[in-house]
């Protein structure tokens, strides 16, 4: 079978997206690394497809399935992807759901609609609103001592997260900001969390990720460390049912353990890295190619 890997930079292969590509090697397969960035959508009399540049010019893009590995802010991306599933083509991950996904206030609808539990948050419409601000504040901080987190509705590997460690800070914050955002309750402690790697609705691997003790994100991008964790029944209850509430086959859960609350998810993320691979020794990478032939293969059935 030939499996393509949609990814956006056409000249720099990330070292997750190359071992996709080895474990579909070492399965038999070809493999179509198609870049985003050169490719075209044909669209007229009826018809659609997508053609993709290569050193020998422009040739049509035929695959079995399609890897999505693409972040959620890209909306060309999201477009690819569309045409994709337009051309029965199976992808690993739906364009709908790569947007929501990519969106923490739209992803945060969701998992209130399927009862998940999440951190208390506001989403003001206007956060630079100063008649509303206090009032964000009061919904969110019980204690005023207690500082709280301000999130940009995009953004991944921690980016876009602040700590506001005062309600005069908090209010110096939202009148800065102009761009949408969320105010959320702190959970504590802050620094550590649990990402679960999920494919086609099965946790295939989990790790405990810490950051350092000036950091209060445990991201690994932003060089926290991790090491291989066993998940508690109800840790894996709920990111099965975060996954199937997201409606991607691959899907990476974060969740977090309050002192006082117990576990939230904090979000979910559809194109996570693979640097789990290294903590916990499972071999990620292969059950994604897996993953990808047995949706072509489903395909081909029906």
């Amino acid at each position: 079978m030939n499996i393509g890997i949609i990814r956006s930079n056409p000249y720099k292969e990330t070292a997750s997206n190359k071992r996709i590509v080895y474990e579909l090697e070492r399965l038999g397969h070809s493999v179509a690394a198609i870049a985003i960035k050169n490719t075209l959508i044909s669209l007229g009399e009826g018809e659609s497809s997508l053609l993709h540049k290569t050193s020998s010019g422009l040739i049509p893009v035929e695959i079995d399935s399609a890897i999505i590995r693409l972040g959620s802010g890209s909306e060309m991306g999201r477009a690819v992807v569309a045409q994709f599933v337009a051309m029965d083509v199976p992808v690993t991950n739906e364009p709908e759901a790569i947007y929501i996904a990519g969106d923490k206030l739209l992803s945060g609808i969701r998992m209130a609609e399927y009862g998940i539990p999440t951190p208390r948050t506001i989403a003001p419409v206007d956060i630079g609103n100063k008649k509303i601000q206090r009032d964000v504040i009061d919904l969110i901080q019980e204690d005023p001592t207690q500082p709280i987190i301000s999130k940009t509705r995009r953004g991944s590997c921690g980016n876009g997260v602040t700590i506001l460690e005062s309600r005069r800070s908090a209010i110096s914050h939202m009148e800065s900001k102009s761009d949408p955002s969320l105010v959320q309750r702190m959970i504590t402690p802050s620094n550590i969390d649990t990402r679960v790697f999920i494919i086609d609705n099965r946790i295939v691997a989990s790790m405990q990720r810490q950051g350092d003790e000036k950091e209060f994100r445990a991201n690994l991008s932003k060089k926290g460390s991790g090491k291989k964790y066993v998940l508690t029944d109800a840790q894996a209850e709920l990111a099965l049912k975060t996954a199937q509430a997201s409606g991607l086959g691959i899907v990476g859960v974060d969740i977090m353990t309050d002192s006082e609350a117990g576990d939230f998810v904090i979000e979910y993320n559809s194109n996570p890295g693979l640097g789990i691979e290294k903590i916990t020794g499972i071999n990620v990478a292969k059950k994604i190619a897996k993953y990808a032939v047995k949706i072509a293969q489903q395909e081909d059935e029906e």
